[in-house]
């Protein structure tokens, strides 16, 4: 998974053929809840994904933002936490507790 600060979207790509593809996220700057490219980010900048893959959280840059969680299997993107001021990246540490950077 990787996140496109300036186009707004969380891409997935397939390693075994190189394709890429939107996870979510309109492509334009927000922070919509919704399913896939019906959701949007404002300048998505860190990703982690669960030790289970089952979901993902990603970071917004660009400002005061939110932590955002997208559900792997439905494409749902939630927001999950107050805002944080130009957070860079998120870990995922054991016992469930989340780092912001």
């Amino acid at each position: 998974l990787v996140c496109e600060w300036t186009n707004n979207r969380v891409r997935m790509v397939d390693v075994a053929s190189g394709a890429v593809s939107t996870l979510a996220g309109s492509g334009t700057s927000g922070s919509t809840d919704g399913v896939g490219e019906l959701a949007s980010f404002q300048s998505p900048a860190g990703i982690a994904v669960s030790p289970d893959g089952g979901f993902a959280l990603v970071t917004q840059g660009g400002g005061p933002t939110n932590l955002r969680r997208i559900d792997l299997s439905t494409t749902e993107v939630t927001t999950i936490s107050a805002q944080f001021e130009n957070p860079r990246g998120v870990l995922l540490l054991r016992g469930g507790t989340i780092a912001i950077v």
